[in-house]
């Protein structure tokens, strides 16, 4: 029911549904303020609850392209209705995540590919890159070794990365 709610809007669903207007309204009022050196939007998601004018220098934090990924939902989903709605999806994330990641004054890329991939959607001195992973050469899995304090673990939905 919230998908059909939302279905007319021009954002992609998985973007729209993530607006919050009490972040709206705190962003509205402290971005203008200038009261960071720097504004961090965290993943396309949370694009909408930013202010459309950036006083503050603000970042994007581009965890995936959400364009490539939909593409690929909308050619090899399974099931037709999800197929049909990965494209509907698709055809509205086409619109509108070069429009949001134009916004921003800066995008940060979490792999070389997804540079590439933004690059036809703003210049790509605008992008930098700043991989998430783990450099399996200097850190290797023993099966003795017991942490000291607290643990923790980042798992990503990325597929692994080699290269050649």
């Amino acid at each position: 029911m919230d998908y059909l709610r939302r279905l007319p809007l021009r954002a992609p669903y998985t973007v729209s549904k993530f607006t919050s207007p009490e972040v709206q309204k705190l962003l509205a009022d402290w971005i203008p303020q200038r009261r960071f050196d720097v504004a961090v939007c965290d993943f396309l998601a949370s694009t909408l609850n930013f202010p459309q004018t950036l006083p503050t220098p603000t970042a994007l934090f581009q965890h995936n392209v959400e364009t490539v990924l939909w593409k690929r939902r909308a050619e090899f989903e399974a099931k037709w209705l999800d197929r049909m709605l990965s494209k509907l999806e698709y055809a509205k994330m086409v619109r509108f995540e070069p429009q949001q990641i134009r916004r921003f004054h800066h995008v940060i890329a979490v792999s070389d590919a997804d540079r590439q991939a933004m690059s036809s959607m703003v210049d790509p001195s605008h992008i930098s890159v700043v991989p998430t992973g783990v450099d399996l050469s200097k850190y290797r899995y023993d099966p003795d070794a017991r942490p000291a304090g607290p643990l923790v673990v980042f798992t990503g939905s990325h597929g692994l990365e080699t290269k050649h």
